[in-house]
């Protein structure tokens, strides 16, 4: 009898702990609502998240998750840290992603967001739904326009002229100068202008870009723009380059 008793109380007591775990976590779950399932968005463009669920006073972190084949299933971005359980936040989708030995561009990727409260363990996660990243448009671009080979000295301090050229299929003046990058390092342009720098007839974007923040090394033998057009498409080019200097 005394067996059957000290049972009944082990039953009882974990079914009241499970009571309890399911009261807290009754209000645990999140649902991600935006971006939505199918979603095609670009690099660098303005992602807003959105949820509901869980406690308004809950601190949350929100997380890039990386569900491409053939990559770990892993929170490779932090889109928050560490925020009020708002219901909302806005950021800057990455051009480029590094987690460990990956390091890789977005275009043509696929993600999910995770919304987690802070603590460990979590008082209550989700993930949201699956959307892919596009691949943008391939430009023509020419570094260090008229001269060939492209030499770059990756110590130097000054600045690597980049043209992004016009053709009859792409007008460069729909370049937003200020959102490309150049280089592993994707530095920003420090100036800009339109210029015709191929003699053709038509206007191209001349950017110019401080060699160190580059990221351009020693026996590198290409290097990447990437940027989007004011209408919000993406864009990317490469070219040829031939380190110099390092001896």
């Amino acid at each position: 009898m005394k067996a059957r008793s000290s049972r009944y109380l082990v039953i009882l007591l974990v079914s009241l702990a499970t009571a309890v775990y399911s009261d807290l976590h009754g209000q645990s779950q999140f649902n991600i609502s935006s971006p939505p399932a199918g979603s095609v968005i670009t690099p660098g463009q303005s992602v807003t998240i959105q949820w509901t669920g869980g406690d308004p006073q809950w601190i949350v972190g929100v997380f890039l998750i990386e569900i491409t084949p053939g990559f770990p299933f892993a929170a490779v971005g932090t889109a928050a840290s560490e925020i009020q359980n708002s219901g909302s936040v806005t950021w800057q989708f990455p051009l480029h992603i590094d987690y460990g030995q990956y390091h890789y561009d977005t275009c043509g990727h696929t993600y999910q967001f995770n919304v987690q409260e802070h603590s460990w363990p979590p008082l209550g996660y989700t993930y949201g739904p699956v959307f892919s990243v596009a691949c943008g448009l391939a430009v023509s671009i020419d570094i260090k326009p008229g001269g060939f080979p492209n030499s770059i000295n990756p110590r130097s301090h000054g600045v690597v002229p980049v043209a992004i050229l016009t053709t009859p299929t792409f007008d460069a003046a729909n370049v937003d100068p200020a959102s490309v990058t150049f280089g592993p390092g994707a530095a920003r342009p420090v100036h800009w202008a339109l210029e015709d720098v191929d003699n053709d007839g038509d206007l191209d974007l001349i950017l110019q870009f401080n060699t160190l923040q580059t990221g351009i090394v020693c026996g590198d033998v290409a290097a990447a723009i990437s940027g989007q057009t004011f209408a919000g498409q993406t864009i990317k080019g490469t070219d040829s380059v031939k380190t110099v200097g390092c001896n």
